[in-house]
């Protein structure tokens, strides 16, 4: 029998995305052969240990020079999940933040929102590219957005000068207000402010952040919205694109992008802009049950106006009906299934609300055009 192959992980763990990225590792590890994972991380253990990053090989979040220049490259064979520190000479898998960016825009824009902002920390290089995707979806809209850039505070006193600095940036802007921050941690600091800025949300300030921490979701009050990454599949690839690496095969010229699984929509952002209780009150009923047996009629049972009125309504706001927008509820559903999970296309279809198969397949071609195996295989990376 042959020896397990030793690899070492250096990510961080005490973040939702490193833990996630790990559990993506540990699925292609554990399905494609022996792999003995290495964890180094002062989370699991000692990180100063002779000989960590020596093996079979490694995959690592190359932050900075120092980790760059103790990797013992090219000895062993080396995947980089991290945009942080730019480099050229070793394979790179990681998550599609242009792509981010835009999405979260497009959420915004369908929700019928004029005034747009953007609130990151430039330090990070992932937040200069979903600030990008972000300015050029909003630009393709013929709009304009607000930037906020700025480090987040780490101790009390610059946490009261933040604070008060960005409380006067959102009082300042014009409502209401579609905004994305870069991360779910940056999108509960932001709703801090809000609160202090004695701004309701999401009537005066709707958002939505990225990773969709659910822990720091439910933290926040509305309940936030979030861009979904798809994180898992950022590690599974990185530990298939290693085992490339390892057999000496073609490598990608280019990093290898994850593109996002699409935005999970809560109360934070799932009401629409200007003055419409019942159109908000209908957007946020068809999120929350969309993939039971829900039909429009369900929906007008929790509103106070008529059919021919909600449909109008729909019409004027958001360009389609009621039942349209059941149905694209329930393909964003889908479509993160099909991403993050192993689930069927026969389960998931019979999860989603459509009723049978048959219905499933032909909703699902003429919305995407192309299959729901497609769209899965195609958003898995070619190596």
């Amino acid at each position: 029998m042959s020896r397990p192959l030793q690899i070492a992980v250096t990510i961080s763990l005490r973040t939702h995305y490193g833990r996630q990225m790990l559990v993506g590792i540990s699925e292609y590890a554990n399905q494609h052969g022996l792999w003995d994972l290495r964890i180094v991380n002062s989370f699991l253990g000692p990180q100063a240990v002779p000989g960590a990053l020596e093996g079979d090989g490694i995959i690592a979040s190359i932050d900075g020079p120092e980790l760059h220049r103790e990797l013992p490259r090219p000895n062993v064979p080396t995947v980089n999940v991290s945009w942080t520190y730019e480099l050229h000479n070793i394979p790179t898998v990681v998550s599609d933040n242009l792509e981010v960016g835009r999405i979260a825009a497009e959420h915004l824009l369908a929700r019928g929102f004029d005034n747009l902002a953007y609130c990151g920390d430039s330090s990070y290089a992932f937040s200069v590219l979903r600030h990008a995707g972000f300015a050029e979806a909003v630009d393709r809209a013929g709009m304009a957005i607000h930037v906020h850039d700025c480090p987040h505070p780490h101790d009390s006193r610059t946490w009261q000068d933040w604070c008060q600095d960005i409380c006067g940036w959102l009082i300042s802007l014009p409502k209401p207000l579609g905004l994305m921050a870069f991360t779910d941690s940056h999108a509960w600091r932001v709703q801090q402010a809000c609160r202090l800025a004695g701004l309701s949300m999401p009537d005066q300030v709707a958002m939505l952040g990225v990773n969709n921490d659910e822990l720091i979701g439910s933290m926040c009050s509305p309940p936030l919205s979030s861009v979904e990454l798809g994180i898992k599949r950022v590690g599974y690839s990185a530990a298939s694109l290693l085992e490339t690496v390892m057999q000496n095969t073609e490598l990608p010229a280019c990093p290898v992008l994850i593109p996002p699984a699409g935005v999970v929509v809560r109360d934070s952002s799932g009401a629409m802009a200007g003055q419409d209780p019942q159109m908000a009150k209908a957007l946020r009923f068809i999120r929350r049950n969309a993939i039971g047996p829900l039909r429009v009629e369900d929906v007008l049972d929790e509103l106070t106006i008529s059919r021919r009125s909600l449909e109008r309504r729909f019409l004027r706001h958001l360009g389609h009906s009621p039942h349209e927008e059941i149905t694209r509820a329930r393909l964003d559903h889908v479509k993160r299934l099909l991403l993050e999970t192993d689930m069927s296309v026969t389960d998931i279809a019979m999860s989603s609300g459509f009723g049978s198969l048959k219905y499933f397949y032909k909703v699902f071609k003429a919305r995407t055009g192309m299959t729901p195996v497609g769209l899965r295989r195609s958003c898995s990376p070619v190596l």
